[in-house]
């Protein structure tokens, strides 16, 4: 009886527990999903700060109007519609106190401003935490500040994972079985 037991155990569970997989939450170019994209001005630690100053305020205006959008069409016009504002939001945190200027050669200074688009565009693989989204094109909200010559900084805006704190995200993992998938089948 034991044998028997012990047979039944290593045929239907054993292949189970090796067969089930836990991986982190994976996107690809085929998920329904709109990247935000800023690129700095430059590498100045200056221009690096003005960044996050730029997406902090961008996520103020996106966030709750984006948390609403149950579809990614919704999402995207929503996007669509709000380009001249969100530049208008970018441009006034990029400058607030008149403090973001740019240096030429001749030693004059001028306000930084911020372009704003949304288009396909191409990423790479990027891993960050629990979240890998693969390379390939995604719609994307690109806002390049000033000469756009420097690090940048990207996130999910749809669905709103920029949005989410991290122990929220922490343990977002997907569970599978081959075993189950097959009977589905």
């Amino acid at each position: 009886m034991k044998r028997l037991l012990t047979v039944f155990f290593i045929v239907f569970f054993v292949p189970i527990i090796i067969l089930t997989s836990c991986a982190p939450l994976t996107f690809t170019q085929e998920c329904d999903m709109i990247r935000i994209h800023i690129v700095a001005n430059s590498n100045s630690e200056h221009d690096q700060e003005k960044k996050y100053i730029v997406r902090d305020a961008v996520k103020i205006h996106l966030e709750e109007s984006l948390h609403q959008k149950t579809s990614i069409q919704d999402a995207r016009s929503f996007i669509r519609s709000e380009l001249n504002s969100i530049q208008q939001i970018a441009t006034q945190a990029l400058n607030q106190n008149n403090s973001a200027t740019i240096i030429h050669s001749t030693s004059s200074t001028h306000n930084l401003q911020a372009t704003v688009r949304f288009s396909r565009e191409f990423f790479p693989t990027r891993a960050y935490s629990n979240l890998v989204v693969e390379s390939g094109y995604f719609y994307a909200l690109t806002i390049t500040l000033g000469n756009g010559l420097g690090n940048n900084w990207w996130c999910v805006i749809y669905p709103p994972l920029c949005y989410l704190s991290p122990i929220e995200s922490v343990g977002s993992f997907r569970y599978r079985s081959i075993i189950l998938e097959w009977f589905r089948r």
